[in-house]
């Protein structure tokens, strides 16, 4: 059986947003320290389990790089099992 989450007030999800966007941002340019700004075209920094579906803004673990068309369409979808 699936854990429901509960639902996360406008104030509470707006708070966590720019926390992940902050850490993107963070990771982003980490990346491009290192592998240059090239690296990261076309590519986003995406949650895996969506901050409206309770995914940690923050956690490394819930961070993947992936194209940015592909981010676009997964939208607030959780991964497939």
């Amino acid at each position: 059986m699936t854990e429901k989450k509960p639902k996360l007030s406008p104030a509470e999800y707006e708070k966590r947003r720019k926390e992940a966007d902050r850490k993107n941002q963070e990771i982003r340019k980490k990346i491009a320290e290192k592998e240059g700004k090239a690296a990261l075209k076309g590519l986003h920094v995406d949650d895996i389990i969506p901050i409206r579906k309770g995914g940690h803004p923050t956690d490394l673990k819930n961070k993947q790089l992936i194209p940015a068309k592909k981010n676009l369409e997964k939208g607030t979808k959780l991964p497939k099992k």
